[in-house]
């Protein structure tokens, strides 16, 4: 059932940055960029639940893992599967990461590598107010 362009697997950055945005379909797409490219359900299950409440996968409660579970197979699986970053094979109960190029890409990318926006605008800014302060001082050859 997926849904990758050409079948090839791409998915369009739209579609990508939707499942991103959901901290269930992060926590699934980066277990199985990490661990994968195939995991069976119960152990997704577990890792995202450990995950989500910060625990070790052990101390995760019946309880919790049951909310996790039925949020997964009933939301988050079945809308990865239809943006053709996964595949759910529902016999077996595993899950396959198709894209793995690109969510790899995305998941992997060094934050710490590139200037956050507010840092840029505030050199931006400072930058624009000192060449401000020299034509307005005058100053050549700003002058």
């Amino acid at each position: 059932m997926s849904r990758g362009v050409h079948g090839t697997g791409d998915v369009s950055r739209a579609e990508l940055f939707d499942s991103l945005c959901n901290v269930r379909r992060l926590y699934i797409l980066d277990y199985l960029s990490e661990e994968g490219p195939t995991a069976e359900l119960g152990t997704l299950v577990e890792n995202v639940a450990a995950a989500e409440y910060e625990k070790e996968a052990a101390a995760v409660s019946r309880s919790e893992r049951r909310r996790v579970y039925v949020s997964l197979y009933q939301t988050h699986l079945p809308k990865l599967e239809e943006q053709g970053l996964v595949e759910w094979d529902r016999e077996t109960n595993r899950i396959t990461l198709v894209a793995r190029g690109t969510v790899d890409a995305v998941l992997d990318s060094d934050a710490d590598s590139t200037i956050p926006w507010h840092r840029y605008y505030l050199g931006l800014a400072v930058v624009s107010g000192a060449l401000f302060a020299l034509v307005l001082g005058d100053v050549s050859p700003f002058a």
